[in-house]
C-alpha cells in the first residue's frame, strides 16, 4: 500500500518583483497622465511630443534593471496586502497633484525593496526618473529663470557682437527692428534640458554598467558642457532670424538636438562598460 503523500499548504507569499511589477505599472501611468497633462495627444503622431525617446530609453532600462537570476525573499501575504494598500492610497489621494502620486509610489518601492538586492537597483533608478520632472516644476522654477538670466545675457552678447542690433533686460531679448521678442524662461533655460540629460546619463548608465564609478565624472562634465553650448547655439538660432525661431524652437532643428543628446549619453553610458573603464565604485 504506497504511503499517502503529505498536503502541501498553498503559498501565502507573493514575489518581490511581482509586487514591484505593479508599483512600476502604476507609476508609469501616473508619469503618462502627466506628461499628456503638459502635451496633449491630439493624434498618434504626436506621440513623440508627449514622450521623448531618451524617457522611453530611460524606462526600458529601469525594467532591466529588474534581477531575473536571483531569488529573494517574498513578500508575506500581510506585507503584501500593506503594500498595495498603500500605493492605492497614493493613487487615490495624491493623484490631483501633478507627479505626486508617481513620486510618493516611487518612494514606496525605493523603500520597500531597500533590502532585496535583485530589485533594489530598479526602484532607485525609478525615483531619480520621476525626481527629474519634479525638479523641473514648481517650486524649483525659480531656479530655472537664473539660470535662464545667463542664458539671455550671453546670447544677447553673442548677437551684438555678430552685428545684430538687439537689446532686452533680465531673461527678455529683444529686437526693435523687427518688432520681436523672446522670454529665456524655463523650457528654453539651459537648466531644463540639462536636468534631464544628467538623469538620463545616470540611469542608462547604472543600467548597463552597474553603479557610479569615479570614473563618470568626465561623462558628467561632458554632458554639462554639451548642454549648455548647444543649447546657447540653440537660443542664438532662435533669436537671430525668424526661419531660424521655426526651425529650433519647434521644428526639425529641436528634434535633431533632442536626438544628437539620447546618442551622446547612449555613447558616453556604452564607453563606460568596456573593460579598461570598469574601475571600482566611489
Amino acid at each position: 500500500m504506497s504511503p499517502v503523500p503529505d498536503t502541501i499548504a498553498p503559498s501565502r507569499t507573493v514575489s518581490c518583483r511581482a509586487v514591484y511589477g505593479w508599483c512600476l505599472v502604476l507609476v508609469c501611468l501616473e508619469w503618462f497622465y502627466y506628461r499628456l497633462g503638459q502635451q496633449p495627444l491630439r493624434q498618434i503622431g504626436d506621440l513623440p511630443n508627449v514622450i521623448s525617446v531618451l524617457e522611453l530609453i530611460e524606462i526600458a532600462v529601469i525594467v532591466r534593471l529588474i534581477g531575473h537570476g536571483r531569488r529573494d525573499t517574498p513578500f508575506q501575504a500581510g506585507e503584501t496586502a500593506f503594500t498595495l494598500a498603500a500605493m492605492a492610497v497614493c493613487v487615490l489621494v495624491l493623484r490631483q497633484i501633478p507627479l505626486a502620486a508617481a513620486l510618493a509610489l516611487a518612494i514606496l518601492a525605493a523603500w520597500r525593496l531597500r533590502k532585496r538586492p535583485s530589485c533594489r537597483a530598479s526602484p532607485f533608478a525609478l525615483l531619480a526618473f520621476i525626481a527629474q520632472f519634479v525638479l523641473l516644476g514648481w517650486p524649483f522654477l525659480a531656479l530655472h529663470n537664473v539660470v535662464g538670466l545667463l542664458d539671455a545675457a550671453i546670447v544677447r552678447t553673442v548677437l551684438q557682437v555678430a552685428g545684430q542690433e538687439v537689446s532686452g533686460y533680465g531673461t527678455y531679448i529683444l529686437r526693435p527692428a523687427d518688432n520681436i521678442g523672446f522670454d529665456v524662461m524655463w523650457g528654453c533655460a539651459t537648466s531644463t534640458t540639462l536636468v534631464q540629460n544628467l538623469m538620463a546619463y545616470a540611469i542608462i548608465a547604472v543600467g548597463f554598467g552597474g553603479p557610479l564609478r569615479r570614473s563618470d565624472r568626465a561623462a558628467f562634465l561632458i554632458v554639462i558642457g554639451a548642454t549648455f553650448a548647444l543649447n546657447w547655439l540653440r537660443l542664438i538660432l532662435i533669436c537671430a532670424s525668424k526661419e531660424g525661431y521655426l526651425v529650433w524652437h519647434e521644428g526639425t532643428g529641436a528634434s535633431f538636438l533632442a536626438a544628437f543628446y539620447a546618442v551622446l549619453i547612449l555613447v558616453l553610458a556604452y564607453c563606460r562598460t568596456r573593460p579598461g573603464q570598469m574601475q571600482p565604485s566611489a
